[in-house]
Parts: structure tokens; sequence; C-alpha cells
């Protein structure tokens, strides 16, 4: 019998008009600072990752100018401990931690780019 396939990850590619000061805001403001690899002279791409989730970035100043609003979820643990993290980084927090009507615990970040980051804990 054939092993069923199993979808591990989803990693968003994230349009940006500065490529290399998105991967700057993402290690140092928001602590992807794991893994990460760069693409391409001058750099077209690259990707940062955080306990085992990447991100990845690509210079594409057009369509950037066209994701006005675009945002994603990431479930994490010890929800409060990030958030005190980004608290301390000075990151945009545009909707403070709090708990939801739908059930989840959350907070929203918005980027360099103006991409909306929702962290949550989401329930059980």
């Amino acid at each position: 019998m054939t092993a069923l396939p199993t979808i591990k990850a989803v990693v968003p590619f994230l349009p940006c008009s500065d490529l290399l000061a998105a991967r700057i805001y993402y290690r140092e403001a928001l602590g992807f600072s794991g893994l990460d690899w760069i693409w391409g002279e001058p750099p077209m791409a690259a990707g940062v990752s955080r306990d085992g989730v990447w991100l990845f970035l690509s210079q594409d100043p057009d369509l950037a100018a066209r994701m006005t609003g675009f945002r994603f979820y990431i479930d994490v643990e010890n929800l409060e401990s990030l958030y005190e993290q980004h608290q301390v980084a000075s990151v945009k927090i545009v909707h403070p931690l709090e708990e939801k009507p739908w059930g989840t615990t959350e907070y929203t970040v918005e980027d360099i780019h103006g991409y909306h980051l929702h962290f949550r804990r989401a329930p059980e």
C-alpha cells in the first residue's frame, strides 16, 4: 500500500519593494533569525526562518505596490512571550494582544511593506 501524502507547510512568498530591508526587518525586528538564504546578483529572492517556519521574499516593487492589505496568520506557542519580544523590538502593532470572539487569542503587526501578520494561539 502506498503511503498517503502529507502536506507539511505553506510558505508565503512576499513581494517587496526593498528586499534587503525586508530581510533585515524580518530577522532583527520579528525574530526570523534561523536559517536563511539569498539569491541573485543583485538579490532577487531571499528566505528567512524561525522555529522551522519559512517566509520567502522577492524583489518585485510593482507587485508589492498592489499587495496592500495582504495578511496571513502564524500560529504560535507561548504567544505572550512573542508579543513582549515584538513590543521590545518596537514592531508596529496594529491590533494588540486580545481574545477574539471566534476563539483565538491574537495580535497583529504591520511590516515595512504594509503586510499584516496575525500571530495567534489557535483554539484547542
